[in-house]
């Protein structure tokens, strides 16, 4: 069975990454559609509040996709032109900042000396006037233009054009047919789960608008920002570089940096002297902290949600897979892929792997720790939370859920046995010490109240730990619990025999009983043992606490209340609450037993 489980394994494991590979394969052979159409997809979530906004003021759906996607694609395509333009313009008047590049490096070398300054000025090196070189003859060029060659160059071109007017065209169509697509998507997932696909869809897509409209108008904000500011400043190409900056912000951490270097590089070349490279330099500071400390926290609300890591790993998966347009769409990519996963169940993962923020359950993180021998941390963790919360909560909400794992895990899982007793010793050696940090408080104190004065001669319960060293620990709890309102409970150290259990309750007259399971699996044991000292001990209060909550909770208590127990309860602080409700009409019982040879209750066997 264990050698055909594990073929199962390999096997989903060999079909998971092929799925995988043949997603990542199909993305890239596929890129040359995909591209406009992720494009279009969030184009519309970015257009769609505008969109909505404009038609409850009065146009129909259709006049108003007609008139926002006009706006914007005519002043997108008239940018996109001023910006070729002045990018043409740059390229051929590259050669005449050489002069200028040349000046500020020596003026460096001068104050750096710096070998390095001096193999990059010579490599600028000008040549020298034309006055002073020896005039060469004239070759004669011919050009004959070449019908392949012109093709070659205007295949691109066609390319870009043919994927542009598919995007305006899918646009125009989404936001047309907006309701038609989602009802289309509720449709796939099934007519069963539409309430919860409903929502799921409705809250992503209003998460997913927001944050794509509020990025591209900090975006588009720091760019005209930027643009103008440099036109004052007299820096040439100024849209050019205000345009770069605007679409190098939504490649994540890393294009802000890459957009400043553009305008400064510029700023050196051709202005004479450092003045307005400086005021380049501070005019992008000032932009810089005025969107990161203003805009952004404002528009946004909240931060983006997203791991830092992710967002590098997303950029760099995407800017291979689709290039330069993967990389400045990584981050959209990446947010929409987060929204859908907090959303839609079945796209969790997406949000484990994608969120800033996934944290285990504390008592997972306890367990994990001990697990990995980090005993500070493990240690860390319980005392800051019980700095926060009673210690009724704490050991119901990480430790009792932690010793639970590591009972289920050992037999289920088969944790080693060193690793289960060193996680029990330090959960035990914490709770010694917070029983001796009590007592020492209770010592030095300069007057005790009245539970404290109670303790020393209080009610007295026995606890039994059912069957291992987490329900010992268990029972250890409860004690530490009762201890603080006067109940004395006597922990029974794992009794072997039952006859061990009716002499103590023979020689010390208990209140009652509490019997301590921290999982359900000893539920036959506690039956048993519920119904063996009911026969024996007919006034005995016998509370039975199985530390779990599930379905199978109130027929658990049913058998065991028919078996002879008082009550049943799912947590240390119910059974502290409930031995608290019954101490006060509590009476000693007196075992039927009582008369026998202590000896002859010592041999009883289970």
């Amino acid at each position: 069975m264990s050698g055909y489980t594990a073929t199962n394994q390999w096997q989903r494991a060999f079909l998971v990454v092929g799925t995988l590979m043949l997603v990542i394969g199909g993305l890239y052979v596929a890129r040359t559609v995909l591209v406009p159409v992720v494009l279009a997809v969030l184009l519309t979530f970015i257009f769609g509040p505008v969109v909505s906004w404009l038609q409850r003021r009065g146009p129909g759906r259709v006049v108003s996709v007609l008139i926002v996607t006009g706006v914007a694609f005519a002043v997108l395509g008239l940018l996109l032109f001023v910006v070729f333009m002045q990018m043409k313009s740059l390229v051929l008047a590259l050669p005449e900042y050489r002069v200028e590049i040349t000046q500020k490096l020596e003026q460096l070398r001068d104050v750096l000396d710096g070998a390095w300054l001096n193999e990059v000025t010579e490599a600028l090196k000008v040549s020298p006037p034309a006055d002073k070189v020896a005039p060469a003859e004239p070759i004669p060029v011919t050009v004959t233009p070449s019908r392949w060659s012109m093709l070659s160059m205007a295949a691109p071109a066609m390319d870009v054009l043919v994927g542009a007017g598919l995007v305006v065209i899918l646009v125009m169509f989404m936001l047309i047919r907006r309701e038609d697509l989602r009802n289309r998507v509720i449709r796939l997932c099934g007519e069963g789960n539409l309430t919860l696909m409903t929502k799921a869809l409705d809250d992503a897509g209003v998460g997913i608008s927001q944050f794509l409209l509020m990025q591209f108008i900090i975006n588009a904000t720091y760019g005209l920002v930027l643009g103008v500011g440099l036109f004052l400043l007299g820096v040439p190409y100024s849209v050019l570089w205000g345009f770069l900056a605007a679409v190098l912000r939504y490649l994540p951490y890393i294009g802000p940096w890459i957009g400043a270097l553009f305008p400064l590089a510029i700023s050196v070349a051709v202005m004479p002297g450092w003045s307005t490279p400086l005021l380049v330099l501070g005019l992008i500071a000032i932009i810089e902290l005025l969107s990161n400390n203003f805009m952004e926290p404002v528009l946004y609300g909240q931060s983006l949600g997203i791991s830092e890591v992710s967002l590098l790993v997303s950029a760099a998966f995407w800017a291979w897979l689709w290039g330069p347009v993967g990389l400045v769409l990584a981050t959209p990519l990446t947010v929409c892929l987060a929204v859908l996963g907090r959303f839609v169940p079945s796209l969790g993962f997406l949000s484990v792997l994608l969120d800033d923020e996934v944290k285990l359950a504390p008592h997972a993180t306890y367990y994990q720790r001990l697990l990995a021998k980090d005993q500070d941390e493990a240690i860390a963790l319980v005392e800051e939370r019980l700095a926060e919360k009673p210690a009724s909560e704490v050991f119901d909400e990480v430790i009792v859920p932690a010793m639970a794992l590591t009972k289920g895990k050992r037999n289920v899982e088969h944790l080693a046995e060193t690793d289960a007793a060193f996680i029990y010793r330090v959960t035990d050696e914490w709770l010694g010490d917070l029983e001796a940090a009590r007592e020492f408080a209770r010592v030095t104190g300069d007057d005790r109240n009245d539970d404290e004065q109670a303790a020393d001669a209080g009610d007295l319960v026995l606890g039994w730990a059912t069957d291992h060293d987490a329900d010992q620990l268990g029972v250890r709890m409860l004690r530490y619990l009762l201890a603080e309102h006067g109940i004395r409970v006597e922990n029974l150290a794992s009794p072997a025999r039952f006859g061990e259990l009716l002499a103590a309750i023979h020689a010390q007259s208990p209140s009652g009983i509490c019997l301590v399971s921290i999982l359900p699996g000893a539920v036959a044991a506690m039956r048993s043992l519920c119904k063996r000292l009911r026969g024996h001990c007919p006034d005995l209060k016998i509370i039975a606490c199985i530390c779990a909550s599930d379905r199978a909770e109130d027929k658990r208590a049913a058998d065991l209340k028919s078996a002879g127990a008082d009550h049943v309860v799912t947590s240390l602080s119910q059974c502290r609450d409930q031995v608290l409700a019954l101490s006060s009409g509590m009476q000693r019982p007196v075992p039927r037993t009582e008369t026998r040879d202590v000896g002859t209750l010592l041999a009883s066997r289970n």
